[in-house]
């Protein structure tokens, strides 16, 4: 499971969407299985997904994007952290 790493990943989603009234149940959702951490994130990057496609960089981010889903899925957070950084950047690169 993946732990309180991921919180900062799901807590704007949750408060946006009126989920949690106070911080404990935050705490309380805290602890993810990987697809639950992987759909939360799917879910935040819905707009950047569609930039890149627009763009032309949809191949490129979908493959950045896997290689990230990868990484939560062995448990290397900081890794994900960094595929995850690096697809969002490529979505959003117009130079």
């Amino acid at each position: 499971m993946i732990t309180t790493t991921c919180l900062l990943l799901i807590s704007s989603n949750g408060w946006a969407q009126g989920q949690y009234s106070n911080p404990n149940q935050l705490i309380q959702k805290a602890e993810l299985s990987p697809l639950e951490v992987i759909r939360n994130i799917n879910d935040l990057l819905g707009a950047t997904k569609i930039e890149a496609t627009q763009a032309g960089r949809g191949k490129a981010f979908n493959d950045k994007i896997n290689v990230a889903k990868s990484f939560v899925h062995a448990g290397k957070i900081e890794e994900a952290k960094k595929a995850y950084d690096e697809a969002v950047h490529l979505a959003w690169h117009r130079g």
